[in-house]
């Protein structure tokens, strides 16, 4: 199967996403309570682009694929986390550390935007499946849908997984997206994920004022010094994962 091209309009979409959460905690007030829906929608969207991604880019091999993801996603996320903590003076949680989700409370969170991280850390060991039903047809994926839409009404705590199966199911369509976006955009989609976990904690650090003129250039430099490495690593962790066949 042919490697997909890069699709540079999610990643300009999650850019965009990744301000939107952002400019949803630099705002005070009355805008803060007018922007939660807005901030709400976009991890929404986060979710589906996530199911959409990971299913077009996905080539079997299930013990690789959740090494890749874990390689890519916890370092950044656990260098958030300690900083947040670090803030209060204290060490970070090894159940926080270790994605474990009854011990997250986002209310008491030093990085509040990484309630997202938990679901998304605890989706991933189903979204192979979802991956496989989705490419047995249209038909299957729209039931699929369907499927976790019953699931989230029987148990409501598993929401989330309905907006990865939107995300798995459209992988099933053809979607024509733009083949060029404006580089600024595509310069916020390459740091949305050091973006979207770090801001919170760098306003904590520095201020509404002085916090809302840094989160850029802290996501820009977490992004170069952390995520960078994490993606390159990802993808050899995940090449290790995958079994040489035996010689005939």
């Amino acid at each position: 199967m042919p490697v997909k091209p890069r699709l540079h309009a999610i990643d300009a979409t999650r850019g965009v996403l990744a301000v939107v959460v952002a400019a949803h905690h630099v705002a005070t007030g009355w805008l803060h309570e007018a922007t939660l829906l807005a901030a709400n929608i976009a991890v929404i969207v986060f979710f589906m682009m996530s199911g959409y991604v990971l299913a077009l880019a996905y080539r079997g091999g299930y013990w690789g694929f959740l090494l890749r993801r874990l390689v890519r996603l916890w370092p950044v996320y656990a260098v958030c986390i300690a900083a947040g903590y670090a803030l209060r003076g204290q060490a970070p949680p090894l159940a926080d550390l270790a994605w474990w989700p009854s011990a997250f409370d986002p209310a008491h969170s030093p990085d509040p935007p990484a309630w997202s991280l938990f679901i998304e850390a605890w989706v991933t060991p189903v979204l192979p499946a979802l991956f496989l039903i989705a490419r047995r047809g249209r038909v299957a994926a729209v039931l699929m849908v369907a499927g976790a839409l019953v699931l989230m009404q029987v148990k409501p705590a598993l929401f989330p997984l309905l907006f990865f199966a939107i995300g798995a199911a459209a992988a099933a369509f053809p979607i024509s997206w733009p083949e060029r976006m404006p580089g600024p955009l595509l310069w916020l989609g390459r740091v949305s994920y050091s973006l979207y976990l770090s801001h919170v904690v760098v306003l904590a650090a520095c201020g509404p004022v002085l916090g809302a003129t840094l989160i850029l250039p802290v996501a820009w430099a977490l992004w170069w010094a952390v995520e960078r490495p994490s993606i390159s690593w990802s993808r050899f962790a995940g090449a290790a994962a995958v079994p040489v066949p035996a010689r005939a």
